[in-house]
Order: structure tokens, then C-alpha cells, then sequence
């Protein structure tokens, strides 16, 4: 006899005792539905995507596919439930920030602020400095002015994990003149010290993978 799982989960819930699961198609359900009982659970925050799937089904009655698992561990909810960089900012609300009803909520200190605010009070809330904020405009809104670093740190502080995510195995020349672009006003002296002491993925010319061309 062959029963949909719909049927069978039915008849597990009124006869087995067993609660019924629920299915998440993204990360950001996984956040939503489940992230704040990883982060209570001391055993569950250290597990890897494996493991924190099967922590899910049985222990939160939540069926989530491993590469759901190993995408909600990469962001900064894993840890914190707060997004702490640009690039995290751009992967779970770029094209919300982008639209109409934000246009104007960029201008000022203040506002940036009030909109950092509303997003925690929102639903579901996002959790985020107003200083990300700040960044992520500068780097992904179309309406942004070329954002001006006066050194390494700063430039670090801004972009250095979208550096090492999006521009791997590049070699100097090309990686300085794509930061060029992307930083706006920046002295070559900047760029070449953040190459030299902030872990950036450099190659010399010779050792270059071929992704630069």
C-alpha cells in the first residue's frame, strides 16, 4: 500500500504522537522559523550542516536540506542573528533596500538610523548598524556617489570580505584596478598596503589562475 506523505504525516501526528514536519525552501525560512533556537541551543550552534540538519528534524521537527543548512551557516545569523557586512546586507535585502519606499531614507545620518531602526521592528526583522548601512549604499545602491577611503583599514572595514569572496585568485594588477573602480576616490598607495598586511587574495603575475583575465 502505497500513502503521499501528506497522508502519512497526518496519520503520524493523530496516531503516532509524532508532531509534523515543516519544510523550508531558503535560508531565510530556516532564520525565521529556526534561528533563534540554534542560537539558544549551546550543542546545536556548533554543529556543521550534516549535523544541523538532523538537530533540525528531530529536534525542531524542521526538514531542511543540507545546502539550505550550510547556507544559513555562512551568514552572520549563524552566530549572532545580525547582519555585519555588506555583502550579507546585499544577499538578504539588496533588492528591498533598492526600491522605491527606501529612496530617501539614505540621506542623512539621522535617517539612516530611523531606517536601521525599522528594519529591527519589522517583520520578519532584520538586525544591522547603521554604519553597514552606510557601506552597503556606497557599494550596491545605483544612486550612490563613488565612496572616498583615506586608508587601508577603512577600505578593510568597508569591502574586505566582499574582497575575498568576489575577487579570488586575482593577481595585483587586475585586483588594483577593479578596486579602483568599485572604491571610487582611493589612493594606489591604499589599495597596494590593504594587499600587503589585510589578507587580501593576491597573486603575483606569474602564479595568477587565469580568473583575471
Amino acid at each position: 500500500m502505497y500513502v503521499t506523505k501528506k497522508v502519512a504525516e497526518g496519520l503520524l501526528k493523530k496516531h503516532g504522537g509524532a508532531a509534523a514536519v515543516h519544510i523550508v525552501l531558503s535560508a531565510g525560512a530556516l532564520e525565521k522559523r529556526c534561528g533563534d533556537g540554534v542560537r539558544a541551543d549551546d550543542a546545536a550552534k556548533q554543529l556543521d550542516a550534516d549535523a544541523l540538519r538532523q538537530w533540525l528534524y528531530t529536534s525542531m521537527q524542521t526538514d531542511a536540506s543540507k545546502v539550505i543548512c550550510q547556507t544559513w551557516l555562512t551568514r552572520d545569523w549563524s552566530s549572532s542573528g545580525k547582519l555585519l557586512s555588506t555583502v550579507s546586507v546585499e544577499d538578504a535585502i539588496g533588492d528591498r533596500l533598492r526600491g522605491a519606499a527606501f529612496k530617501h531614507r539614505f540621506a542623512t545620518e539621522a535617517l539612516l538610523q530611523s531606517l536601521a531602526e525599522d528594519l529591527a521592528e519589522g517583520q520578519p526583522p532584520v538586525l544591522l548598524d547603521m554604519q553597514v548601512l552606510r557601506h552597503w549604499y556606497a557599494q550596491y545602491h545605483p544612486d550612490s556617489r563613488p565612496a572616498e577611503y583615506t586608508s587601508a583599514k577603512e577600505l578593510e572595514e568597508a569591502m574586505g570580505d566582499e574582497i575575498r569572496r568576489t575577487y579570488p585568485g586575482r593577481c595585483y594588477r587586475t585586483l588594483s584596478s577593479a578596486l579602483k573602480r568599485r572604491a571610487g576616490k582611493c589612493k594606489p598607495e591604499i589599495i597596494s598596503e590593504g594587499m600587503s598586511h589585510l589578507a587580501w587574495p593576491v597573486y603575483s603575475e606569474e602564479h595568477c589562475n587565469g580568473s583575471c583575465i
